[in-house]
């Protein structure tokens, strides 16, 4: 799997483009959007933080936010816990 692919799924998932999730659009939508492509890039991919960071056009402490913070609405918020699940799913098969 790559970014584009990531980013791609990500984006259809959440009914935005993928300009949108690499914009510095802050809106919700776009914001979760983008935030959970870089959960999963780090957590269910492995991926290195800067190498996040490089493929979204942010610095390693967004990438390191983001992150944090899909952790936490993950643990709060089971809804988001089912999508994000649904996304990998829908990754893993690409």
């Amino acid at each position: 799997m790559n970014y584009n692919q990531l980013i791609n799924t990500v984006a259809g998932h959440y009914g935005v483009t993928r300009e949108q999730i690499m914009s510095f659009d802050r809106s919700l939508r776009v914001g979760t959007a983008r935030q959970i492509a870089m959960y999963i890039a780090r957590i269910h991919n492995g991926e290195p933080v800067s190498s996040i960071a490089e493929a979204f056009g942010r610095n390693s402490t967004t990438v390191i936010y983001g992150v944090t913070a899909i952790k936490r609405r993950i643990e709060a918020e089971p809804e988001l816990r089912k999508e994000v699940e649904e996304i990998i799913a829908s990754v893993s098969k690409l």
